[in-house]
């Protein structure tokens, strides 16, 4: 943005990392520049140097400039594994008799509320009653915290094909045309709150988490509100906690003072201390015996059992080793599982290798494709990943978290008109119509 001025353009990125913590070089030029053309027609001021000492010196402002800069992307369910993770915890801990009465949670960032709304009725169907536990759920934008109460979607936010989860959504919503509501028992379940991650007092009224949401965000801090950050969570957890982040933050997290919480589940951790109650290291989802808790651990009040009996899902299969891939489904599908599962562990070679392996005795497995643009986009290769999604398109036009990732690519590199055609057709097909 030639009227710009340069040092403003720098001043703003030092004053938006002073106050969020966000560092400038994760936000993308075009991202900025978007958010500062929004910024320009909401205030009536041209792109240049009023604009620039008028977000530089209004607090109001610069809040509204993150609401622009923030691009929420979530939906119900986003990802399965972490819910299917509390759900386990729930399990071992009432098995134990050390229920927390109630459980608390927190989701943050919170984003538009589909994952503290998901987290809510994954509680839900795991046996919890409403009383039985309390999500807090914080984000930066107030824009998106009033979007989120209101707890009124679109079809965007209903995707995949995970039938577990789907039908926990159609049990609690109500349609409206093509905009539904989420049924009052879950919506009370949840509490909306601004807050910044990297404050240096986050949530200081707050008792401890027995749960903390907190994905995709660290990767975008600088350095030292990282830090920040995960003191923060490290405070707000609970002893006998569990902590889930995004896949591609594990490591950071491992060196924040957090510990693997079960093999099973790469992106879980324990705060280092934790030793009141020791996760299961049997398979995810197996019955479990009851663990007895040492003799220094203090028991939490109020454990009662759950509202209804345990449902234990069957265990997952074990993944493939590397090697040749064979001809049968089964075992190309738990090829892919096994490729999925080394890509949330942020194993990122292994994943390709496996996902390449795969496409050589299938060349038009879509899934395979889709995880390796996937891949080249957490590695920072943006540009190969936009030639694999569009190859993923090419084998399946209907893939649409493809088209939701090259929404997202289009836009950080500044086409709008291209994100706003690849939003529409997943909206479409999320629809049931075919894209065009």
């Amino acid at each position: 943005m030639n009227a710009f001025p340069q040092q403003s353009w720098r001043d703003l990125e030092a004053a938006i990392a002073r106050r969020f913590g966000l560092a400038a070089d994760r936000l993308g030029d075009a991202n900025m520049e978007r958010a500062l053309r929004a910024a320009a027609a909401r205030t009536g001021t041209a792109v240049g140097p009023e604009l620039a000492e008028r977000l530089l010196h209004s607090a109001d402002e610069l809040d509204a400039l993150i609401d622009d800069l923030v691009v929420p992307e979530t939906w119900f369910f986003r990802d399965r594994t972490p819910f299917r993770c509390v759900q386990q915890y729930v399990r071992e801990r009432a098995a134990a008799g050390r229920l927390p009465d109630p459980l608390r949670a927190l989701a943050i960032p919170c984003s538009t509320g589909e994952e503290p709304y998901s987290l809510a009725m994954a509680l839900l169907d795991v046996g919890l009653a409403p009383g039985q536990f309390r999500i807090v759920a914080a984000d930066l934008s107030r824009k998106l915290l009033a979007q989120a109460a209101e707890a009124c979607f679109g079809r965007n936010s209903l995707r995949g094909d995970e039938q577990e989860f789907s039908a926990a959504c159609a049990r609690r919503l109500a349609w409206q045309g093509d905009r539904f509501t989420l049924d009052a028992t879950v919506r009370q379940c949840v509490e909306f709150v601004q807050a910044n991650l990297a404050a240096p007092q986050l949530l200081p009224d707050q008792s401890p988490f027995h749960v903390i949401f907190c994905r995709n965000v660290l990767i975008y801090l600088a350095a030292p509100a990282r830090s920040t950050a995960l003191a923060n969570l490290h405070r707000l957890l609970h002893p006998t906690g569990i902590l889930y982040t995004g896949h591609a933050e594990a490591r950071l997290a491992a060196a924040g003072r957090f510990v693997s919480w079960n093999p099973h589940y790469p992106a879980a951790f324990a705060p280092q201390a934790a030793g009141a109650f020791a996760p299961q290291a049997a398979g995810a989802f197996a019955p479990q015996a009851a663990p007895q808790p040492p003799a220094a651990a203090s028991v939490e009040r109020g454990s009662k059992p759950l509202a209804e009996p345990l449902r234990v899902a069957a265990p997952r299969r074990a993944p493939l080793p590397d090697g040749p891939p064979a001809a049968t489904q089964d075992v190309a599908a738990d090829r892919l599982v096994a490729a999925r599962a080394a890509a949330d562990a942020g194993q990122f070679a292994v994943a390709r290798q496996l996902c390449d392996d795969l496409l050589a005795a299938r060349p038009a497995d879509a899934e395979a494709c889709f995880l390796l643009g996937v891949v080249a986009q957490a590695e920072g290769r943006p540009a190969e990943a936009e030639r694999l999604l569009r190859r993923t398109l090419y084998l399946n036009p209907r893939h649409a978290d493809a088209l939701t990732q090259m929404a997202l690519l289009s836009r950080r590199r500044g086409d709008e008109r291209g994100a706003a055609l690849y939003a529409q057709r997943a909206r479409r097909i999320a629809g049931g119509e075919e894209p065009s």
